[in-house]
């Protein structure tokens, strides 16, 4: 049985540094096999990414989830946050701080 996985890429504010988004487009072309989907607050605009990066697919929460350590880890702990990728046997969450080599995530996945 084949199980299904996503690339899950917290981003919380519109104007990426250079590393971020060095860290982005090496997420989106080394996991290009896999769907990606961004995690942002509501009210953020995040068109300057879709045009770049058009494979991405975008999942808003409340702002309050973005404002800071306490409010992402309260997000991280929720059903909320896991209901919304329930059609997903498992999830990758690459925050903009990695910089993915290469590619290893199907040998995990056999191990179940």
């Amino acid at each position: 049985m084949t199980k299904s996985v996503r690339i899950i890429v917290p981003i919380y504010k519109s104007e990426l540094s250079v590393l971020e988004l060095q860290s982005l487009t090496r997420t989106y072309s080394v996991m290009h096999k896999y769907p990606i989907t961004v995690i942002k607050p509501s009210s953020l605009d995040l068109s300057c990414i879709k045009e770049k990066f058009s494979r991405i697919t975008f999942e808003s929460f409340d702002d309050s989830f973005f404002c800071g350590v306490a409010g992402y880890n309260k997000l991280m702990l929720s059903t909320l946050f896991y209901d919304r990728f329930s059609d997903t046997d498992y999830i990758l969450i690459c925050q903009l701080d990695v910089f993915i080599f290469q590619d290893k995530l199907a040998s995990f996945l056999e191990k179940d």
